[in-house]
């Protein structure tokens, strides 16, 4: 019976809790800062190669 309860409670699209919602921000949030810090250093390093190669 427990599984069955399990089930219905794993269709929802919302999330079980605030915090659980606030989790899932925080982290797609990193992934967009950690996107953007790889970008910024990939710019850095092609500003300081790129008048290297001329």
């Amino acid at each position: 019976m427990s599984l069955k309860s399990n089930d219905n409670n794993s269709h929802k699209k919302e999330p079980t809790s605030f915090a659980e919602g606030v989790g899932r921000m925080l982290a797609m949030i990193m992934l967009l800062l950690r996107a953007l810090a790889i970008g910024v250093i990939c710019y850095f390093l092609y500003s300081f190669v790129e008048p290297l190669l001329h």
